[in-house]
């Protein structure tokens, strides 16, 4: 990629491609008609981009414990650990951010975003999954099971034994009058000690009828679903009919195996929610760790459904749906509407700002800005991933970082040109400085979208994917495109001495001490920090509905209504921040909400009787008594539980250790951690600022503070790279001195970089409405308090630990 040429092909074919990757599909969509309660087909054109639960919708599911089969003991039991299981399967299906709470003790509300396929969505969440695999009884001791079934069945005409040991066969026609018999004492008295009889899953045609079989098998399983360590969909090699391959534990293997080789000879019977699946098998060997299901006559998306079901686990109890339905977004169309247009507009800020401060460099750092935008929506439409309010959080602080590269580029050129050298070789040795700052600032941001990813919840790894997403087209847009553009203008201007650009307006060459202002700055910091802290402490944090449940609220109009007027409706009553979606039509919506305690801040989720009470007020008086019904009001619980807030906490633990193990390689065990000291004091600052503004702690909030983590990071390594290379050129300086030419040196970056990405926080906090507003002012604060900490918080502590 060395010629000009070589480069614009590249990019054009990059751009082609992304191009054609964001054209709209043709998509099935399946909807609920309210009135008819029929499910409505229709096939649309859609960008292929997954929209999230938060932006879009999805499928609604109100599953309760099936207790028809008999009662269950501790109803509040079993639905905690199907929630368990149901979470596990939704991350087997790859869904981003799906919804999962409990409501009351006995019911699961579960959304999940984009599904249209409702179907679908019943069969992957209703499935028990239970599977087992156990002996065929092979004897002759069933004549008293024989001759019951003669009894109501042989005076037909009709066998009843079947071709192999234990299995007996009735017609299709016949199967519930022998479920009932086999149900009754006589059978059981006929059926073997120690075993049971279990259905077949599907009729076979024999002689012009359909049949169905049932086996004797042992009560005792040899495996269950328990011992299972893996199951993935494939086809058989021979006639390409689809199966699900499974793997148990190496304990279960060795004793499933030992077993196995007792019983050569005998039948194994495969068994899936209590029902065998296809003809039990000879054991010819013994049987080691791996075995299969085979599902003739079923489509691989079924086979990876079943996969994917039994490596989450089976349900603990049958589960049934008692409501669905299609659901708008959680965020609800004005607030999305109100934060797309403020997006638009804080982008076209920055590109204002950045022309205005660049003129004709600004203008080529427009266009690979340009390209960034392109690879990032291409690359969430190819690899499939789920575009949500935390990742557009993170997609915000990408083009901060994006922006900020160019600037790191273009201040290295000026101080080139400023030491004289032609304009084609400032290009090449500004581009060749500024690398070491922007990898290794955007490789810490990496490792900590990595951890985060790893080890965080649904809300954390959708910010992480869009930040990695990101990074890497910012990289390129910064690294390749802008050098590429460089080139070409070379290429068109000849060898004419004109400056390339100008820098920020009065920071040509700063010289200020600003580490001299650190201890007024750490006071204040100090200040906000124990304040904060105290006040947290006396009234403890204000959890969002996310965190600590609430009501939700079916609402239905009779006329036509909006998100919006259902908001408006709310207004002014104690129902707090409420989360509105439609629900299948604009006359049905979904409310989730909660009292607030206006002096512990605290929520009162459990009052969902006052909540009823407050909402059909706040509905009466803005739709008439008559002109609205509430259809159903349950109390929810949090959609981020404590152990999801674990996993929080060990994603931004995990990320201090990654930054820090990766400057103690690249720079010294001391920059390491003087950058966590900095970012330790953001995120501390931050839930100060977070908790003095009494702002709700939630998923939006949390999208904020990582940001905050993100930005922070970035901000100090740049200073910690130009300090890096000062001292490398400088043997015997003193420390404080490096560090104050450093910050100079980098502060029209600084400046620059703060100013667009604050730009674009302020809009969010001001103009994008009561939703994400929040999100907005986390950010304003952090951008703020993230920047003042590299100079006057890392930089000190970097000193500290060098004097020690």
């Amino acid at each position: 990629m060395k010629t000009l040429q070589s480069r614009l092909l590249f990019i054009a074919l990059l751009v082609v491609g992304g191009v054609l990757s964001l054209l709209p599909r043709p998509v099935v969509e399946r909807s609920l008609d309210p009135d008819s309660g029929r499910v409505v087909v229709d096939t649309v054109r859609r960008v292929p981009i997954a929209l999230g639960l938060d932006l879009r919708g999805g499928s609604h599911l109100a599953l309760e414990v099936d207790q028809s089969l008999g009662p269950v003991e501790d109803c509040a039991d079993a639905i905690v650990r199907a929630e368990r299981v149901i979470r596990g399967r939704m991350s087997e299906m790859g869904t981003t951010e799906p919804v999962v709470q409990r409501a009351g003790e006995c019911r699961l509300i579960v959304e999940l975003p984009g599904e249209g396929d409702l179907e679908r969505a019943r069969s992957i969440v209703q499935r028990t999954a239970f599977l087992e695999l156990g002996l065929v009884d092979s004897s002759d001791r069933t004549d008293a099971l024989r001759e019951v079934l003669d009894g109501v069945i042989g005076e037909r005409g009709m066998p009843v034994r079947g071709q192999m040991p234990g299995e007996y066969r009735v017609p299709e026609t016949l199967v519930d009058t022998v479920t009932a018999l086999l149900d009754g004492s006589l059978a059981r008295r006929a059926v073997p000690r120690g075993h049971e009889v279990r259905w077949g899953t599907e009729a076979t045609a024999i002689g012009g009828r359909a049949w169905r079989s049932f086996y004797l098998v042992e009560n005792e399983a040899l495996v269950t679903g328990e011992q299972l360590l893996n199951a993935v969909s494939t086809r058989d090699p021979v006639d390409a009919q689809p199966r699900v391959q499974f793997e148990l534990t190496r304990s279960s293997g060795r004793a499933f195996g030992e077993a196995t080789g007792r019983n050569v000879g005998e039948y194994l019977a495969i068994m899936l929610d209590g029902r065998v699946q296809g003809r039990p098998a000879v054991i010819q060997e013994r049987i080691g760790s791996t075995g299969s299901i085979d599902l003739p006559g079923r489509t691989m998306r079924e086979a990876g459904d079943l996969a994917l079901v039994l490596r989450a686990g089976a349900l603990p109890v049958p589960l049934q749906v008692v409501a669905d339905g299609t659901v708008g977004p959680s965020l609800g169309s004005d607030s999305i509407a109100a934060g797309v247009r403020t997006s638009l507009l804080a982008v076209a800020l920055v590109v204002l700002l950045m022309v205005g401060v660049y003129r004709f460099a600004g203008v080529l750092a427009v266009g690979a800005l340009a390209m960034y935008l392109l690879g990032s929506v291409s690359g969430l439409a190819l690899f499939g991933f789920t575009l949500t309010l935390p990742g557009i959080a993170g997609f915000a602080l990408a083009i901060g970082m994006a922006v900020d590269a160019n600037v790191l580029i273009f201040e290295r050129i000026r101080e080139e040109l400023r030491a004289g050298r032609r304009p084609r070789l400032a290009v090449d040795t500004g581009f060749r400085h500024a690398m070491s700052a922007i990898v290794d600032s955007n490789i810490t941001t990496a490792l900590t979208a990595a951890i985060l990813h790893l080890v965080g919840t649904e809300a954390v790894k959708g910010f992480a994917l869009m930040l990695l997403i990101g990074l890497a087209a910012s990289m390129f847009a910064a690294i390749f495109v802008t050098r590429t553009l460089f080139m070409l203008w070379f290429r068109k201007r000849g060898a004419a001495p004109t400056p390339v650009f100008r820098s920020v307006p009065g920071l040509n060459d700063p010289s200020f001490d600003l580490l001299r202002w650190q201890r007024w700055v750490l006071r204040a910091s100090a200040v906000l920090v124990i304040g904060g802290a105290l006040l947290l402490g006396a009234r403890g944090p204000n959890y969002g509905i996310d965190f600590t449940g609430g009501t939700l609220l079916q609402v239905r109009t009779e006329n036509v209504t909006t998100t919006a007027g259902i908001r408006s409706a709310l207004e002014g009553t104690p129902l707090r921040d409420a989360e509105i979606q439609s629900f299948g039509s604009d006359r049905d919506y979904l409310v989730r909400t909660r009292i607030a305690d206006a002096e512990t801040g605290t929520g009162a989720g459990s009052g969902t009787e006052a909540v009823r009470e407050h909402a059909r007020a706040a509905f009466d008086a803005a739709f008439g008594v008559e002109a609205w019904e509430l259809v159903r009001g349950e109390g929810i619980g949090p959609q981020v539980g404590e152990e999801l807030q674990t996993k929080a906490a060990l994603a931004v633990a995990g990320s201090f250790a990654a930054t820090l193990a990766w400057l103690a390689v690249r720079f010294e065990g001391r920059f390491g951690v003087a950058a966590v000291a900095a970012t330790a004091h953001d995120i501390l600052a931050t839930l100060a600022f977070i908790s003095l503004l009494d702002l709700e702690v939630s998923l939006v909030t949390v999208a904020g503070v990582l940001t905050v983590i993100g930005y922070s990071l970035n901000d100090t390594i740049v200073i910690f790279d130009r300090v890096r290379e000062n001292l490398r050129g400088s043997s015997g300086r003193d420390l404080r001195r490096v560090l104050a030419d450093s910050i100079n040196q980098t502060l029209p970056r600084t400046v620059l970089t703060t100013a667009t990405t604050l730009v674009a926080a302020l809009l969010l906090a001001t103009l994008a409405g009561p939703v994400v507003r929040p999100l907005g002012m986390v950010m304003s604060f952090g951008i703020v308090v993230g920047t003042l900490s590299s100079i006057f918080v890392a930089s000190p502590v970097l000193l500290w630990l060098s004097e020690r």
